[in-house]
């Protein structure tokens, strides 16, 4: 069994005795789902670039507060490290909602695995904000309350996504 499914069986087990949403919201929701997902995605890749914008700009600036005054202003090179991988992240997260886009579409459980694939690494981005200069506890707090509500209602949302049933091999 690989860690992503132990993770996904233990986060299984942890939301199971929450309330249930009615069946007819876990249908809408099902069926808004792709294009909520899609939305998420376009905003993680433009927070992506506006988040490499913002450090190359930050380094432009830093570089004439230096020729002005002969005094350093910029992150230093693990901070702007931290910020590369923030940035390569959401990346990595809004191409993993595209790929779910269709899937959802389809009700597929494919869909459904890298969504939670996704919240995985939302995860891991809120740690690693955590670790930038002046982000502070307060955007790891918030990050941490939004991933236990989307942590609830994907495993509210997962029995309306099936694993398509194979087909027996031809002898």
């Amino acid at each position: 069994m690989s860690a992503l499914a132990q993770l996904e069986t233990t986060l299984a087990n942890i939301f199971k005795p929450a309330p249930n949403l009615p069946k007819n919201v876990r249908e809408a929701l099902a069926k808004a789902w792709p294009w909520v997902t899609l939305v998420c995605a376009i905003l993680q890749l433009l927070g992506a670039w506006a988040l490499w914008g913002l450090l190359t700009a930050a380094d432009r600036m830093s570089d004439y507060a230096f020729y002005y005054t002969r005094d350093t202003y910029s992150f230093s090179s693990g901070e702007k490290m931290i910020v590369y991988a923030a940035a390569a992240l959401l990346v990595v997260e809004g191409v993993l909602l595209l790929m779910a886009f269709s899937e959802l579409q389809k009700r597929s459980a494919r869909g459904w695995r890298l969504v939670f694939l996704v919240a995985v690494l939302n995860v891991l981005y809120s740690i690693t904000v955590l670790l930038i200069r002046d982000r502070g506890f307060g955007s790891f707090f918030l990050n941490g309350i939004a991933s236990v509500i989307g942590f609830y209602l994907l495993f509210q949302l997962k029995p309306l996504f099936k694993a398509k049933a194979r087909k027996a091999p031809r002898v």
